[in-house]
């Protein structure tokens, strides 16, 4: 699967934690993982096939637009 920057991605087969890509190099992923309960939030490199994408950047998120009626 390709990846691009800014992807959400998860481990393989685990549901928690979600991390961002803040970068692709030479074949490995830089995710940078949000903060859990028992964990701070913390960057690691791996290889993209032990990551499952859980939303494209390629999709637009965050605030819809805002609805002005005049």
């Amino acid at each position: 699967m390709k990846f691009n920057k800014a992807d959400i991605v998860a481990l393989k087969g685990r549901p928690e934690p979600l991390g961002v890509i803040t970068k692709l190099h030479e074949g490995y992923a830089f995710v940078l993982w949000w903060p859990t309960s028992d964990k701070p939030q913390h960057k690691t490199f791996l290889k993209p096939s032990r990551l499952e994408l859980v939303q494209s950047s390629q999709k637009k998120r965050g605030r819809p637009p805002k609805n002005s009626r005049r």
